[in-house]
């Protein structure tokens, strides 16, 4: 006689076995990871390369965490070009990190939230509007859920160089950046690519130590 339950838990693991690790991963977990207090620490700083085409870097971008606040962390942003011997800090923002979380606590309907900005201005800070968040949402997550085809978002996901990875594509707008799932950089931005006319792109790249 059959065992239903034997034969359940078989395809369980047939289907299982035929995702992705990134898409298996979700399947276990049914989230993805958000960015954490614990990884925005004071002296933590992550490189992301520019590159032409996916080849030649044309910038790279350097985010530092200079100060702690309970909840919001202090990020100074710092370029630095080919031939150039170090980084140029030019931008400051102070991320309320909570309300990006709790922005996302609605799956449905995301509320807006925002963070202060400087520009620095020789010797000196001069704060200016932060018409998004992009600054910081495109490195770090803060959207915990999965869509499956909704209204917004749709989460992708797929396996990369840097292990498994995901997206919350949004419909009809450009493509977003791709978070790891898993290890010391799970939430935070490993790729992105920018389309260009004709056939060029440009790709953001995170730079591992």
């Amino acid at each position: 006689m059959k065992n239903p339950i034997l034969n359940l838990t078989l395809s369980i693991f047939v289907f299982a076995s035929t995702l992705t690790s990134a898409a298996a991963l979700v399947f276990a977990e049914e989230r993805v990871p958000v960015i954490n207090l614990e990884q925005l620490h004071e002296g933590a700083s992550w490189t992301w390369d520019y590159l032409t085409d996916g080849t030649e870097i044309y910038s790279s971008e350097r985010y530092t965490i200079i100060e702690v606040n309970g909840a919001t962390v202090t990020i100074e942003m710092a370029t630095q070009l080919p031939g150039e011997p170090g980084y140029t800090a030019h931008t400051r923002l102070l991320v309320p990190v909570d309300r990006c979380l709790k922005a996302y606590a609605n799956k449905v309907d995301p509320e807006p939230w925002s963070f202060r900005m400087f520009i620095r201005n020789k010797d000196k800070w001069d704060e200016t509007p932060a018409v998004s968040t992009l600054a910081f949402e495109e490195k770090f997550n803060c959207n915990g859920h999965i869509y499956t085809k909704s209204n917004e978002f749709e989460t992708v996901f797929h396996d990369s160089d840097f292990g498994p990875v995901f997206e919350h594509k949004k419909w009809r707008k450009l493509p977003g950046s791709w978070y790891r799932m898993n290890g010391d950089h799970a939430a935070i931005a490993v790729e992105k690519r920018f389309e260009k006319p004709q056939g060029h792109f440009y790709l953001m790249k995170l730079k591992t130590p």
